[in-house]
């Protein structure tokens, strides 16, 4: 979520929101998570580590099975894009999980990512 005003419409449906609803929300935003905090302050979580970044992106796409070693230099390559995001991970994660296992789709999705996250930075 970007900015408090989306949090506002969100909740808008909910008249008692602050008493019995349950809303998970996430936001590289303080202003928003705080903005969102009912009965419990704001939960901050680290960034990912590229490795840890690799492990989630390639269980979610490939379960227990580990990825081939020829989509292995690509799979990094989309891993690091994601700058550390578990929600970006898993996005791609389950959009790739549905494509041919092939370099040149990899590849593909690994060009659409970066304009994909540098629109998503611009917001930030």
């Amino acid at each position: 979520m970007w900015d408090t005003a989306t949090l506002d419409e969100l909740t808008r449906p909910f008249p008692e929101f602050q008493k019995k609803s349950r809303v998970i929300l996430t936001s590289q935003n303080k202003e928003v998570a705080l903005h969102g905090k009912c009965h419990s302050d704001p939960l901050y979580l680290r960034l990912l580590k590229p490795k840890e970044s690799w492990e989630l992106l390639e269980k979610r796409v490939f379960g227990e099975e580990g990825c081939p070693d020829e989509l292995k230099d690509v799979g990094g390559k989309i891993a690091r894009k994601c700058d550390g995001l578990p929600l970006v991970l898993d996005l791609i994660g389950g959009v790739i999980s549905r494509k041919e296992k092939k370099e040149a789709l990899w590849l593909e999705v690994l060009n659409n990512l970066s304009s994909f996250i540098f629109k998503m930075k611009r917001k930030w």
